[in-house]
């Protein structure tokens, strides 16, 4: 067991109260939040420290706590008055050390950092990183640029929350892909706001000569105008026999984790990032940077595209690929737009004949729209240019979602529509049914709406393999 003089000797090397070992810092507190009770400390209130439930032996000791008021007297934490009997008086510096050894053992837990809405509601947000301070946190959750989307986005459910219960929690965690959108983002802050970028002066003397000034220029038109800049000044550097640089075009930004400069080449290497830039290329080669770029520096693209805007990295690009929402949402809009055709809607036949005669007495041109609205929709050019929809699962299970509305409300299609759901179901989930051609032959009334579904079950009408030309009627 070490006695005074060696703990006294032990604690020397410490400066100051935030310097001493976590440990002692413990032993610390304990003593001073006792001694901060009264304005002088006895030999009679150290025993009542010793003998507190809180105080065991084990945690601190009568020695430990004559070394630790010899340490504290040095640098004037506590004053001694007189050594026997033991008096102490408890001073400025005393309060001042406590508060300190709060902060540094106990520091204020904002975690998660909650924003209480009316009700039982609230928005959650959970810091991973230690190093941001109480005071760092709030002032990043109610910034304008945070605070402001969030009431935005309540503005807009709030109606909804009022008629059934809701739950929304939000969660975004760091990833590569995470800190490449927002390196991508900070690059389109800094072109289109701050107006810097490389070759800013022959950039700007060029927007000058065409008689406009920098400012007036929006950013999607500023950040186009660099772009084609770049893009002309890389095809030269190639003719001109060197390789192409992209960082040369694209600046160093700080990650504020690894505390390192870092360019795209930087979060390229990674092969979540790549991965994602894979995608996000299928549908829209000309996104952040041109085509160009992106087949220079290895990325297979089979065909770039002739529109070439270059798009900005937008926060769509924040939220996952999912196609089962938009798919729902925009197959429940046509079908409505072909129920407002017929202008009758909500009609329950009790018969075939019945149906038979309603649709015997429709217009051939209202028809021929219903059918051709619904063959733009399928065809992969129009709503889903990326995209051809009866080739998806998705597709699928909105209308298994939606079908119990239009089954009598739209007859026809909706036999359609169950005799190819049918054969996804017995194909193992797989779609194999060509309504896109089916939809172009019911428009041109190449056979009627009984033959069509009759075909669907035969198997008569089956997707053609991925990339070859489908095979149908052009519309008017």
């Amino acid at each position: 067991m070490k006695n005074v003089a060696e703990i006294v000797e032990r604690l020397k090397e410490f400066s100051d109260i935030s310097s001493l070992p976590e440990k002692d810092k413990k032993k610390f507190y304990l003593i001073l939040q006792k001694f901060c009770q009264n304005k002088k400390v006895t030999g009679l209130d150290i025993k009542k420290i010793l003998d507190s439930e809180e105080s065991s032996p084990r945690l601190v000791g009568y020695r430990y706590i004559l070394a630790a008021i010899q340490w504290m007297d040095d640098r004037g934490v506590v004053k001694r008055i007189t050594k026997k009997p033991l008096v102490l008086e408890v001073t400025d510096k005393s309060h001042m050390a406590l508060r300190t050894l709060e902060e540094l053992l106990y520091p204020p837990k904002i975690e998660p950092i909650e924003i209480g809405l009316i009700g039982d509601g609230k928005i959650s947000i959970k810091f991973d990183r230690a190093e941001f301070d109480a005071v760092e946190k709030l002032d990043f959750i109610f910034s304008p640029k945070v605070y402001g989307p969030i009431k935005d986005v309540l503005n807009e459910v709030v109606d909804y929350v009022g008629s059934s219960k809701m739950t929304i929690e939000f969660s975004l965690k760091p990833s590569p892909v995470i800190k490449l959108l927002s390196y991508m983002t900070k690059v389109y802050s800094r072109y289109t706001e701050e107006h810097l970028f490389p070759f800013s002066f022959q950039i700007d003397n060029e927007i000058r000569s065409s008689g406009i000034e920098i400012r007036d220029l929006s950013k999607e038109k500023l950040w186009q105008i660099i772009w084609d800049f770049y893009e002309r000044h890389a095809v030269n550097e190639i003719s001109n026999g060197k390789n192409l640089n992209i960082d040369a075009y694209l600046p160093k930004i700080l990650d504020f984790e690894s505390g390192k400069l870092n360019t795209l080449s930087d979060y390229l290497r990674e092969a979540e990032v790549k991965n994602f830039i894979r995608g996000v290329l299928k549908r829209n080669p000309n996104f952040f940077m041109p085509c160009f770029f992106w087949k220079k520096i290895g990325f297979k693209i089979r065909k770039c595209p002739l529109e070439d805007t270059v798009a900005p990295p937008t926060s769509d690009y924040y939220f996952a690929r999912n196609d089962f929402p938009h798919i729902l949402v925009s197959l429940r809009e046509v079908l409505d737009e072909a129920t407002c055709i017929l202008e009758e809607k909500g009609i329950a036949f009790e018969s075939e004949e019945e149906r038979k005669k309603f649709y015997d007495s429709i217009e051939y041109d209202k028809i021929h729209r219903i059918y051709d609205r619904l063959h733009s929709w399928f065809h992969p050019s129009s709503w889903f240019p990326s995209m051809e929809v009866d080739r998806t699962e998705e597709f699928y299970k909105a209308w298994a979602v939606l079908r119990k509305k239009y089954l009598n409300i739209l007859f026809d299609v909706s036999q359609i529509f169950d005799a190819a759901y049918e054969r996804y179901i017995i194909s193992n989930h797989k779609p194999n049914v060509d309504l896109v051609k089916v939809f172009s032959d019911l428009a041109h009334k190449l056979y009627n709406e009984k033959e069509a579904v009759d075909m669907i079950k035969e198997g008569k009408n089956p997707l053609p393999p991925p990339g070859r030309r489908r095979l149908y009627k052009p519309l008017d």
